[in-house]
């Protein structure tokens, strides 16, 4: 697994490279907005992950979406089910909007890229 950084312009991009893309919000009102102050809307992460998996080649083959959960743990469901299906999907990458909608702190960041690049 890779993380969301972008790929230097001199390095190709993988040949059939995958993604899966998660998005979350904190609050109801994030959740169909199509523009919000902060950038977190639903719509507004969907395309800027969908940019980003174009911009370094990837197709997306997966999205998973938490609407209006806290990140105060990671026992989110939609977050969850993405960790257990990375073994079967196997993505190039995984890619989030920002760092913040999958993790509160950085324990919880590491813990999420242990369990990402342990699954290949």
């Amino acid at each position: 697994m890779k993380a969301t950084q972008t790929q230097p312009a001199s390095t190709p991009p993988e040949l059939d490279a995958t993604a899966v893309i998660y998005l979350r919000v904190s609050t109801g009102t994030q959740v169909h907005k199509a523009h919000d102050p902060e950038g977190y809307s639903i719509p507004g992460q969907r395309e800027a992950c969908l940019r980003h998996a174009e911009r370094i080649g990837a197709r997306v083959i997966g999205e998973f979406v938490e609407p209006g959960r806290s990140a105060t743990t990671t026992a989110r469901p939609a977050l969850q089910e993405m960790l257990g299906q990375l073994t079967e999907l196997r993505p190039s990458y995984v890619i989030f909007y920002d760092l913040s909608r999958a993790a509160r702190d950085d324990f919880d960041a590491l813990q999420l890229w242990k369990t990402i690049t342990d699954t290949g």
